[in-house]
């Protein structure tokens, strides 16, 4: 995939994971946490490219772990 691939599918994971973020329940969501996680893979494969530290592609932050 490249970086704006990356961004996209991203972007629309996030996307959905606010769509079902409600306050008022403290359980992650099974499929909230499908999403977090190809986020995690999606970070794995990128060629990163930081501006102020923080990728453009994956919002990975430089030097994290």
């Amino acid at each position: 995939m490249t970086g704006f691939q990356i961004r996209e599918q991203i972007d629309k994971n996030n996307a959905k994971i606010n769509q079902s973020f409600r306050p008022e329940v403290f359980v992650l969501d099974t499929k909230v946490a499908e999403l977090i996680q190809e986020n995690r893979l999606l970070r794995k494969q990128c060629e990163h490219k930081f501006e102020n530290g923080i990728c453009v592609y994956c919002d990975y932050e430089e030097g994290s772990i």
